[in-house]
């Protein structure tokens, strides 16, 4: 079996170590714009992204005072990809291409306005394509996002789009009007994947810190490796020849860092800055979410000119058109 050619996307959170443990970090990921500056060319988010695994390491800017016993849960939320995401998302696209016609802003002249979502309304950048929702007359645009709910002039979901063209069916129900049985689904659009990492302190192992000589206050051993041994986060894998498929490429990262152990007392750890998250996500390639021309298996016809069709006068003798041409001709 051949090998393949990973691309590795790194990406940073920055998360602070606060005493509430219900404070949580998010930060949206973007496969497609990661993979355009380091392949040095553009890469369209329109694309289902096959990701092979993933990894999470915890670290700090500086030594002084961190709290070395320090881990953090790692989120990250993905669209997979599905005929009815694919979907909603070609009419998302379709509805946007269709007005960049109408403003003429489209074209050889208008370089890298790719079609491109956020996560969600609160995630969207500069780089967040705009739609004008309520078509033509209409003077307010909203946000492109994969999901959320849609807020006129703030955000168009393409969920919501997709769910409000797809209603689901009602529910069968007896003569005496009782429920048979409830949908195992109550949207068609798909609803996000998550996959859970741990990443701890100790997986830098190259961190180093002074310790106390005896207990003696000021006193230090000179540098000493203060987490030798500890345990480290590996990857996430997902075995031979598996992935998963990401849409679009747009995943939303949720950090929980736990709080310090240690809240009071004679030696507090006062490092609760500086704090971040790095993401490693290695993609194995990606392919296009747009309609391809059907592939026939039948032959073309014949030109005309090879054709041929029977001679009434001659019984069954078949001529080329050509030559019926020239014998309607003579007679």
């Amino acid at each position: 079996m051949a090998s393949k050619t990973l691309h590795i996307v790194n990406h940073r959170i920055e998360v602070d170590q606060e005493d509430d443990p219900n404070t949580i970090f998010s930060s949206q990921v973007d496969l497609a714009l990661a993979l355009s500056k380091t392949l040095g060319r553009n890469i369209r988010q329109g694309q289902s992204f096959r990701v092979v695994g993933l990894k999470a390491t915890l670290n700090h800017t500086s030594s002084d005072d961190a709290d070395t016993g320090v881990a953090a849960l790692v989120k990250v939320q993905y669209c997979p990809t599905n005929r009815h995401g694919v979907k909603g998302w070609q009419m998302a696209f379709n509805k946007w291409r269709k007005q960049k016609l109408l403003a003429g802003k489209v074209g050889q002249q208008v370089r890298y306005d790719d079609f491109e979502v956020a996560w969600a309304s609160t995630y969207n950048t500069t780089r967040t394509s705009t739609l004008y929702a309520g078509g033509l007359g209409d003077t307010n645009t909203e946000k492109v996002c994969l999901y959320g709910s849609s807020a006129s002039g703030v955000s168009s979901a393409i969920q919501d789009l997709y769910d409000s063209a797809h209603p689901i069916a009602e529910v069968s129900r007896d003569e005496f009007g009782v429920t048979i049985k409830e949908p195992k689904f109550t949207t068609a659009f798909p609803q996000p994947a998550t996959l859970g990492l741990t990443a701890h302190m100790s997986a830098n192992a190259d961190w180093t810190q002074s310790v106390e000589v005896l207990g003696v206050e000021d006193a230090t051993a000179g540098s000493v490796h203060y987490m030798g041994g500890s345990a480290g986060a590996d990857y996430l894998t997902f075995g031979d020849d598996n992935h998963i498929n990401v849409m679009t490429g747009v995943m939303l990262a949720t950090v929980a860092l736990l709080p310090p152990d240690i809240d009071s007392g004679p030696d507090p750890p006062t490092a609760e800055t500086g704090w971040y998250v790095d993401l490693d996500i290695m993609v194995e390639g990606w392919s296009s979410l747009l309609k391809t021309p059907r592939r026939t298996s039948y032959r073309p016809r014949m030109s005309q000119k090879r054709s041929t069709r029977y001679n009434p006068w001659s019984g069954k003798r078949r001529y080329t058109r050509a030559a019926w041409r020239n014998y309607r001709k003579k007679n």
